[in-house]
C-alpha cells in the first residue's frame, strides 16, 4: 500500500507497505507523514545618520544575495539554495520541518553596510571582506554575519519562521565656516592693499551644496578646485595685490551650468545660509548626503550664491569651495573666505537685514490644550511657512505686495541639524527699501 496524498502543510510518506489479509482479522498501517515549513524573510535598511537622531525606521530593500544552509547535528553546513533578493521579501516553502535551517545574508547589495557603525565587533564599512567568503559552520553564522533561522524545534505545525534582516545605509554631512577679512587701500588707483585686523566670521552668505563624481570632473577643474581648497586668508599686516584671488572663474561656473556636468551633480536642492542653523556664527551643517557608492568617489562642492550684505565683500576665487569627506557618518569641515576691499578713511556700508525665526509647537491632546498645559507642547516638524513682504492698505489692514516689489519665500520646521524638530528659519533677506528715509516707519510688514 502506498500513501497518495498527504494532509495540508506535510509531506506523504514515499516508502510503501506490504501487509498479509487474515481472515477475520484487522490490520493496521502506520504511514508517518512529517510537518512541511516555510521560511519567511524581509530585506531593510536603517539610514545612520537617523539613528544617530534616535529616531531610525526601516525601509524596504533589494539586492543582498541569500544563502540556504541546513545545519547538520555537528555544526557543519549543507548548501540548500542561493537565490538574489528582486523584492523586499522572499519566502521559501517546503522546507522539512523537523530539520534545522540559516538563511545567511551572504552578499550585502552596494552601497548599504552590514553591520551598524557603532558595532563594537565587525568593522562598519568592510563589505569586500564579508561578500568575500561563505560561512565556516554553524557558529561563524551566529558570530559574523547576518541570518534568520528555523530551528527544526518546533511541533503540531507551528513551524514557520518569520524574521528580517537589517542592513545599513551611510551618509556624508560637512560644514562650512565662512570668514571674511580686510584689506585697505590708500586710494582707488593703487594696486596694492594692506590686510587690516583679524579675519571675522561672517552670517548670511548662502550657498548651495553637490556632490560629484570626482572623475566627472575635468583634471583643469579638479586643479583649480585644489587650489581653491588650499586658500589660505592673508594675515594682518600683510600686503596684498588687487584682484589676486580671482581668475578662471569661468571654468568652475561650468560645473554648474555645462553639460554634462550638469547632470551629474547630486544636490539636497537646499540653499543653506551661515548663522542660521544653530551651528553658530559663520557656520552651517549641512543635511545628510546619502551615496550609492564609496563616499571617497565623491568631491563635495560648495557653491556661493549670496555673499555677506555687508558692503565691501566679494567672493574669492570665484565663491567655490571643495572637499572629499574625510570620514563616512561623520562631519567634514570646510573653510571658504569673503575679501573686502576699502579705502583709507572710507565706511564700510551696511545695509538692513530681516530674518524669521520661529517653533512650531502643538498640543498632544485636547485636554492639555483645554487646561493650557503648555509644559507639554511638543515640537511639530514638516510644516510649511510662507514669508511674505506686505502693505498697510487704506483699511489698516496688513495685505501681500504684488508686482513690482512683491517678494516671498518658504520655510520648513524641522530641517536645521542640531535645533528642536519645530525649529524654523527663512533665509536672510536685505529688504534695503525698508530702510530708507523715504519710506514711512510701520509702511511694510511681514
Amino acid at each position: 500500500m502506498k500513501q497518495e496524498q498527504a494532509a495540508q502543510r506535510y509531506f506523504k510518506a514515499e516508502a510503501g507497505q506490504q501487509f498479509k489479509l487474515d481472515e477475520n482479522a484487522s490490520q493496521t498501517l502506520t504511514f508517518k507523514n512529517e510537518p512541511k515549513a516555510a521560511l519567511n524573510v524581509s530585506l531593510n535598511y536603517q539610514k545612520e545618520y537617523e539613528l544617530e537622531r534616535g529616531n531610525a525606521p526601516e525601509y524596504p530593500l533589494t539586492g543582498a544575495t541569500m544563502t540556504l544552509y541546513e545545519v547538520k547535528d555537528d555544526g557543519t553546513l549543507e548548501q540548500v539554495e542561493s537565490f538574489n533578493m528582486t523584492n523586499p521579501t522572499a519566502t521559501i516553502s517546503d522546507l522539512h520541518g523537523l530539520k534545522h535551517y540559516v538563511l545567511v545574508e551572504t552578499e550585502v547589495p552596494d552601497g548599504y553596510c552590514a553591520y551598524e557603525s557603532k558595532d563594537s565587533v565587525h568593522a562598519h564599512s568592510d563589505n569586500a571582506a564579508y561578500n568575500d567568503r561563505e560561512p565556516r559552520d554553524y557558529q561563524d553564522v551566529l558570530d559574523n554575519f547576518n541570518y534568520v533561522e528555523l530551528t527544526g524545534e518546533e511541533t503540531d505545525n507551528q513551524n514557520d519562521s518569520q524574521s528580517s534582516i537589517t542592513n545599513y545605509k551611510d551618509y556624508v554631512q560637512l560644514k562650512l565656516n565662512k570668514s571674511g577679512y580686510t584689506v585697505q587701500f590708500a586710494d582707488g588707483a593703487a594696486t596694492e592693499g594692506v590686510v587690516v585686523g583679524e579675519t571675522q566670521p561672517l552670517d548670511y552668505c548662502q550657498f548651495e551644496v553637490y556632490a560629484i563624481r570626482t572623475s566627472d570632473l575635468t583634471e583643469k577643474q579638479r586643479e583649480l578646485l585644489d587650489r581653491n581648497s588650499a586658500f589660505e586668508a592673508p594675515k594682518a599686516e600683510d600686503t596684498v595685490e588687487k584682484g589676486k584671488y580671482t581668475g578662471r572663474e569661468a571654468e568652475l561656473e561650468a560645473i554648474f551650468t555645462d553639460e554634462p556636468q550638469k547632470s551629474k551633480l547630486i544636490t539636497d536642492g537646499i540653499t543653506y545660509e551661515t548663522g542660521a542653523s544653530g551651528m553658530g556664527t559663520g557656520a552651517f551643517m549641512t543635511d545628510a548626503f546619502e551615496l550609492g557608492d564609496d563616499v571617497g568617489e565623491y568631491t563635495f562642492l560648495f557653491r556661493e550664491v549670496k555673499i555677506n550684505h555687508a558692503g565691501g565683500y566679494q567672493k574669492v576665487y570665484g565663491g567655490v569651495w571643495s572637499a572629499a569627506a574625510t570620514a563616512v557618518n561623520a562631519v567634514t569641515k570646510v573653510d571658504a573666505y569673503n575679501e573686502a576691499d576699502v579705502l583709507s578713511g572710507g565706511e564700510t556700508e551696511f545695509k538692513g537685514l530681516f530674518q524669521v525665526k520661529l517653533d512650531k509647537e502643538y498640543w498632544p491632546s485636547t485636554e492639555a490644550k483645554d487646561n493650557n498645559r503648555v509644559g507639554e507642547l511638543k515640537p511639530l516638524a514638516g510644516v510649511t511657512f510662507e514669508l511674505l513682504l506686505a502693505r498697510e492698505n487704506a483699511n489698516g489692514l496688513l495685505e501681500a505686495v504684488k508686482g513690482r516689489g512683491a517678494f516671498s519665500t518658504e520655510f520648513v520646521t524641522g530641517c536645521e541639524s542640531g535645533m528642536s524638530a519645530g525649529y524654523g528659519v527663512s533665509i536672510t533677506v536685505s529688504l534695503e527699501t525698508l530702510y530708507t528715509r523715504k519710506r514711512r516707519r510701520g509702511q511694510y510688514g511681514g
